[in-house]
């Protein structure tokens, strides 16, 4: 299996849908006091670099700027199938987190 198809079979389980195109590779849909707001992830195959085999990046637009800039995560060659899915799994969290924790979303939170 490659770390490509890896990745995407681990956001598939959590709930991501990766039938949109090749890049970005995800896309989640987020409810806000403006209306639904969509979360994306990329996976970037990195075949001339030595140590990473990929960088998983994501973006969600909040406020102007992608609140997700440094949500980032870099897969190294030799990482296992289950280290490769703990990093998702941490990934994901934080995007959750942060997203949650946006304007738009803390509104529609609030009574």
């Amino acid at each position: 299996m490659t770390t490509e198809k890896n990745v995407l079979d681990r956001l598939r389980k959590c709930g991501w849908n990766t039938d949109c195109c090749v890049v970005p590779v995800a896309i989640k849909f987020y409810e806000t006091v403006v209306g639904q707001k969509q979360a994306w992830i990329w996976v970037r195959e990195t075949p001339s670099d030595q140590y990473h085999q990929c960088v998983v990046t994501s973006q969600y637009d909040s406020e102007g700027r992608n609140i997700l800039s440094t949500n980032t995560i870099l897969i190294t060659r030799g990482m296992t199938r289950n280290e490769i899915h703990k990093a998702l799994d941490d990934f994901l969290e934080n995007l959750e987190t942060v997203i949650a924790a946006s304007y738009a979303v803390r509104l529609l939170r609030q009574p």
